[in-house]
């Protein structure tokens, strides 16, 4: 018997075409083919299981719900093919530009996004499965990284359907350009942008993260249908939610960072990434964060070594958007649905 191994594991992710007004049930097109972490990719199908009540100590009838799926990745950040997966939490189009390299910002939207996750793996024989997961809505993206580490991202959301298939694969799987420590708060030519907290560039910290959330109802499944069982309507159930924060240095200069927990950061808030390199090699990733309150900032006294203080802030939208995605690599386009 040939058993399922993964280390031919492959994951695409493409944005779903227009339906109709909506991209749910649209097609998905132009995915994005990477490695993932080991164990990278999780899902679970959820499918309830009401029991009937009667007076009986021993429950005999049950009515089978809808079935969904959940899912989870988490993969190493690269300065490229990893824009598709944003812009499901974002909303909105790409828009490109430049000459090589190229520049890519990721435009929020209030509608909600769907997209299409294609799983490839292999027996021992490198026989190929394939896992499509269909309307596929994002509901958390984490970034985190610490020092002397790579960049990490983890994006989860929910799926209406999944379906398996033996197949072939004859993507192309694009390398990793991992976002690496030493490149944090490094600028470049075509990239500007500096590391900054409140206005602030010369700090120095020893932890980044950022957590994007998506409130959206795990779905509706409607009664008097020809298919009842299949998840009808998937929607946002709330507002985003931008959580971000680092572990910071202390020194004296640092209280004024932190001190004003009831005062708006309104200065610049920028995460910046840059490989230092010269012309088309040059690449980047940039988060630029909207005005911002310090959420908390615990502090541990009488540690060895430096002081180190964990600051959390929350961000919201106002004369500059809440969260800003801007890329620069060396792809001329970005696949549009």
């Amino acid at each position: 018997m040939a058993y399922y191994i993964g280390t031919n594991t492959v994951v695409g992710v493409g944005i779903n075409a227009d339906n109709g007004g909506s991209t749910y049930g649209g097609a998905p097109a132009g995915f994005d083919y990477f490695r993932i972490k080991p164990g990278g990719f999780k899902y679970e199908p959820k499918n309830a299981k009401n029991v009937v009540e009667e007076l009986d100590v021993d429950p005999t009838m049950v009515c089978v719900g809808g079935l969904y799926y959940t899912w989870s990745l988490e993969c190493v950040m690269s300065y490229s093919y990893r824009e598709q997966l944003l812009q499901l939490i974002a909303g909105g189009s790409i828009s490109d530009a430049g000459a090589g390299p190229y520049e890519h910002t990721v435009a929020l939207a209030d509608q909600l996004l769907f997209g299409g996750i294609e799983v490839y793996y292999t027996d021992q024989t490198e026989t190929w499965v394939k896992e499509v997961f269909e309307n596929c809505a994002v509901t958390a993206v984490g970034f985190s990284q610490d020092a002397e580490g790579a960049l990490q991202l983890s994006v989860s959301g929910i799926a209406t359907g999944m379906s398996r298939s033996a197949s072939s694969f004859a993507g192309s799987i694009a390398d990793t350009e991992p976002i690496c420590w030493r490149d944090f708060g490094q600028t470049g030519t075509v990239s500007t942008a500096d590391f900054s907290l409140d206005g602030v560039t010369d700090r120095r910290i020893a932890s980044l993260s950022c957590d994007v959330g998506a409130s959206i109802s795990e779905g509706d499944f409607d009664m008097a249908a020809s298919t009842p069982a299949a998840l009808s309507f998937l929607g946002r159930s709330g507002a985003r939610d931008i959580k971000w924060g680092f572990d910071i240095r202390m020194d004296a200069d640092s209280y004024t960072l932190i001190d004003a927990t009831d005062t708006v950061w309104d200065g610049d808030n920028i995460f910046a990434w840059n490989n230092g390199q010269a012309a088309a090699a040059e690449r980047a990733f940039v988060l630029t964060f909207g005005d911002s309150y310090v959420d908390g900032a615990s502090r541990t006294l009488g540690a060895w070594g430096r002081e180190t203080r964990s600051i959390s802030l929350i961000a919201k939208d106002g004369t500059t958007g809440i969260i800003d995605f801007y890329f620069v690599n060396g792809r001329s386009t970005i696949p549009a649905p």
